[in-house]
């Protein structure tokens, strides 16, 4: 089951509307726009954000930040999906 993370640090689970993986346009509605995937080496899962998310002043997301700090030292801003790779279409 996937997770959104908040910029709150809240977190909520999340399913796909129909079957078992997400649809590009769930994804985008769940994270507020365009998708970036965010890898982790050896991980069976990846973490979702908006693309865009720098440039429309979202606010910063520690939680999620703080999973990908050793990745690319860049701070994540906005709603974050943490999801297995094979929940993605």
């Amino acid at each position: 089951m996937a997770k959104l993370i908040l910029p709150s640090g809240d977190t909520q689970d999340v399913q796909p509307a129909k079957g078992k993986k997400f649809t590009l346009k769930e994804l985008q509605d769940l994270v507020g726009g365009y998708i970036r995937v965010w890898p982790f080496k050896h991980a069976t899962h990846i973490l979702l954000v908006d693309d865009d998310g720098g440039p429309k002043n979202l606010p910063p997301n520690s939680v999620a930040s703080m999973m990908v700090q050793n990745q690319l030292n860049q701070k994540v801003v906005g709603n974050a999906l943490w999801l297995a790779k094979d929940e993605m279409d």
